[in-house]
């Protein structure tokens, strides 16, 4: 059985190797375990059997220097990639569907309905980041309440739903007239759009249906986000 100083002292030394507090908690429990079986199966100390395992997660736990300024350990680093590769793939899941009934909206419906489907699938990616950033308001606003530890590897989402706004501002201006220009950009019917540089307007196209594909990852991420915060809340009063 471990004692309280000794709980306090593992945490202490994992929140000083930066840790977020959700892969603090796992790494904890890993250290816990590990020290509890060096003492069992070599007959070590506590103190000798923390050292050791402080020694067999040196590499993992070693802050690597970033030109980027995110200066991460192994592990930390390892995790999120593998969290981008998951967010990634669930992205596509929701965003090819998308893409594929807006095409087959532009070549084969009428220019109404591809309108009210483009639209309101571009409002709803900026409105609902909005909507879960109020509705957790409190849950957002306790990462800010701990500056010095970060609460989950999800921490940089925090002020999303301002740059949904802010995206909200930028492009809600003639939201349906761009969709018309869409339509006829992807049905592949440019001769209806030469009172205006087709290029822009392509290029715009482009970046919009980019933006729909970013806001969806963000919002998976902002919904990770959440559920981490209420995972680590109980760990937050040993703090």
């Amino acid at each position: 059985m471990f004692t309280e100083s000794q709980h306090t002292e593992i945490r202490n030394y994992l929140l000083s190797k930066k840790l977020p507090i959700d892969i603090l908690i796992e790494v904890n429990d890993h250290f816990v375990s590990q020290i509890n079986d060096l003492q069992r199966e070599e007959n070590l100390s506590y103190e000798d059997a923390f050292e050791k395992t402080k020694e067999s997660w040196k590499d993992e736990l070693k802050i690597e220097f970033s030109f980027f300024g995110d200066n991460e350990s192994k592990i930390i680093k390892r995790i999120k990639k593998k969290q981008n590769i998951e967010f990634l793939t669930k992205t596509l899941k929701i965003y090819l569907p998308f893409l594929i009934s807006s095409f087959l909206l532009a070549n084969f419906s009428n220019i109404n309905i591809f309108k009210i489907f483009n639209t309101s699938i571009f409002i709803a990616v900026l409105v609902i980041p909005i909507i879960i950033q109020f509705y957790y308001f409190k849950d957002f606003q306790l990462a800010k309440n701990y500056k010095k530890n970060q609460l989950n590897t999800m921490q940089s989402i925090n002020s999303f739903g301002s740059i949904a706004i802010m995206y909200i501002f930028l492009f809600s201006k003639d939201l349906l007239k761009k969709s018309e220009q869409f339509f006829y950009i992807i049905s592949g019917n440019y001769r209806r759009i030469l009172d205006i540089d087709q290029r822009n307007a392509t290029l715009l196209c482009v970046m919009i249906y980019l933006i729909i594909f970013w806001f969806i990852f963000l919002i998976l991420k902002q919904i990770s986000f959440i559920k981490k915060v209420k995972e680590v809340k109980p760990f937050l009063k040993q703090l």
